[in-house]
């Protein structure tokens, strides 16, 4: 603190100049009201001694945002998760299927919705599935309630009807010509929700 001349009284018509330094101020004995306002300067304050704190809220202004850090190490790998649910259980490969006599009728099935029929030539027969069968595979041989008889047999879709195969039977010498045969069929097909609707 800068010295301070202060004069004493010696006498009636004298006085002594005595100059009060920073050794002669008790440590925190001066307060605010001690000192003159705006009577302190920035040469009065050593440089880079006030901190934030020092100030009222709002006064400082706010820096530049710093640049992005580097980005951290990959933190370790997690614990193995619990086991899910058992899904559903699938349909049955063979859950189509059903016996055909030689006429179109449907002698047995895999389910009731299964229908079969001849069309108009004679050895050509038109089965119905209760879904979409696009996706599948078949199996058709010969024989049925009647003695089996020799023969082919062939199967088909129809792209404009999802739900339909078509089935043709022949004569075994003549290549080509239908002939009314019993005769097994089934379709083996994945589970039905990959399949698009019919």
């Amino acid at each position: 603190m800068a010295s301070i001349a202060v004069f004493i009284s010696l006498s009636a018509s004298s006085y002594a100049a005595v100059m009060i330094t920073g050794a002669n101020v008790k440590n925190g004995s001066l307060t605010g009201i001690d000192v003159k306002n705006s009577s302190l300067t920035s040469s009065d304050v050593r440089n880079r001694s006030l901190l934030a704190v020092d100030f009222k809220l709002g006064q400082l202004p706010k820096g530049a945002p710093g640049a992005t850090g580097a980005t951290g190490a990959t933190g370790a790998t997690g614990a193995t998760g619990a086991a899910g649910k058992d899904g559903a259980n699938g349909e049955d490969a063979t859950a189509l299927w059903a016996v055909v006599d030689k006429n179109g009728g449907t002698v047995r099935a895999s389910v009731s919705t299964i229908t079969t029929l001849e069309t108009a030539t004679d050895g050509s027969y038109e089965i119905t599935f209760p879904r979409n069968i696009t996706g599948c595979s078949f199996a058709a041989t010969l024989g049925g309630p009647s003695v089996a008889q020799p023969g082919m047999i062939a199967v088909g879709t129809l792209p404009a009807r999802p739900t339909v195969a078509v089935v043709n039977t022949h004569a075994p010498a003549a290549a080509g010509t239908f002939i009314g045969r019993d005769f097994y069929i089934q379709a083996f097909c994945p589970d039905e929700r990959r399949l698009p609707l019919s």
